[in-house]
């Protein structure tokens, strides 16, 4: 049938397939983006959320109730820090170094990861632009001794940000004067004690050695009759000693001019009364053996007046002042019994040139001039060779 009628219906049936043909168009469409709106949340898990046993916020929840009733049970808090360490490295981070809670070698593993994981293991290794040393070890180390059981902090002080160098400034002032007074005291007793040992050991070696020269009692350095003069006694002298002018031959001028002063101690009226005085010294000079000492002993056994005498070598002795006291004990013995005659043999070992230095020796040398020729007049004949 070719009429408008059969033309018109042949339109609307093409209108009807075209509709349709869209409409399947756009179901095609949406089934497809359904279809990939599907896959895509089975992909990302969020259909797990519809299960509650596998939800896995209520599984963390459950880990960290369980490792936080049980803090000293290592295998829970190892099973909470794996789990944590898919959501929170930063977490797990923070809950190791809290220290509260046991660790074993599972738990240190999952805090290296977290470390690795945020980039904090940066902080424990050397950086050559700021100078920094590797902290690595020491972190390594206190983590060894966490899982040992010794839960004490590995104390290195100055080897990173987390472990500074505390330094406190002490002003010198602020200490107590208490403390500085009591080591004033300490060391000035310690000083004390030190002298006092060195003085007492000191006058131990010099009392042993004046000792050991001379003894103690009659023969010492200290003693009185170290410093008293000798006196010839002619009544208590054996006979045989007893030398006079007759003993001596030759040497006649010397005997000559000794007879005279013999004879003026004897008889001194027949001197003064012509102004006579007797001289202040006699010196006898002479090589050894040419009768120096045989002309005192002469003098001392013709002589009616006491007859002193010492040896040159008796005013030295090693402490200063003794040859010098000797002088004066035996000038002041001879004074005693004026007019009188000293005679000091060998007297050269005093009676040297004044030097400079020996200054023991000017000491006897001088105390021997004054009194001999001092400002007091003494009545005393000194004769010395």
């Amino acid at each position: 049938d070719t009429g408008p009628a059969a033309q018109d219906g042949k339109e609307e049936l093409e209108d009807l397939v075209d509709k349709a043909r869209v409409w399947a168009v756009a179901f095609a469409a949406a089934v497809v983006e359904a279809a990939k709106r599907f896959f895509d949340w089975v992909v990302s898990g969020d259909w797990m959320s519809w299960w509650p046993f596998w939800r896995p916020d209520r599984r963390l929840q459950r880990l960290i109730d369980d490792a936080d009733a049980h803090p000293k049970d290592p295998a829970k808090q190892s099973a909470l820090l794996h789990e944590l360490n898919k959501f929170s490295p930063e977490d797990v981070i923070k809950r190791i170094e809290q220290r509260s809670h046991a660790v074993d070698s599972k738990g240190v593993a999952e805090y290296l990861r977290a470390l690795i994981l945020t980039n904090a293991i940066a902080d424990y290794l050397p950086d050559e632009l700021s100078g920094r040393s590797a902290t690595l070890p020491a972190l390594l180390q206190e983590l060894k001794q966490r899982v040992s059981g010794e839960d004490k902090p590995f104390s290195n002080p100055g080897i990173s940000d987390k472990q500074p160098l505390h330094v406190v400034m002490v002003d010198p002032k602020a200490t107590g004067r208490s403390t500085r007074f009591a080591q004033e005291i300490f060391s000035t007793i310690l000083f004390t004690v030190a002298v006092g040992f060195m003085w007492v050991m000191g006058a131990a070696a010099l009392q042993k050695y004046i000792g050991s020269l001379g003894g103690i009692g009659t023969s010492g350095v200290g003693s009185s009759s170290s410093y008293s003069a000798k006196e010839l006694n002619k009544d208590i002298t054996p006979e045989k000693n007893v030398k006079t002018f007759k003993d001596v031959k030759g040497c006649d001028d010397a005997k000559k001019e000794l007879e005279e002063v013999v004879e003026y101690l004897r008889n001194p009226m027949k001197f003064t009364r012509l102004g006579g005085k007797l001289p202040k010294g006699i010196l006898l000079t002479g090589a050894p053996g040419t009768g120096k000492t045989l002309l005192a002993k002469a003098i001392a056994g013709e002589a009616g007046v006491p007859f002193f005498y010492r040896a040159g070598s008796e005013f030295e002795e090693m402490f200063v002042g003794v040859g010098a006291r000797r002088v004066r004990s035996l000038f002041q013995a001879a004074k005693k019994k004026a007019p009188c005659i000293v005679f000091i043999d060998e007297i050269d070992a005093v009676g040297s040139t004044r030097k400079q230095w020996e200054g023991h020796t000017k000491k006897t040398l001088h105390q021997l001039l004054v009194e001999m020729d001092g400002f007091e007049q003494n009545e005393v004949t000194l004769s010395h060779k």
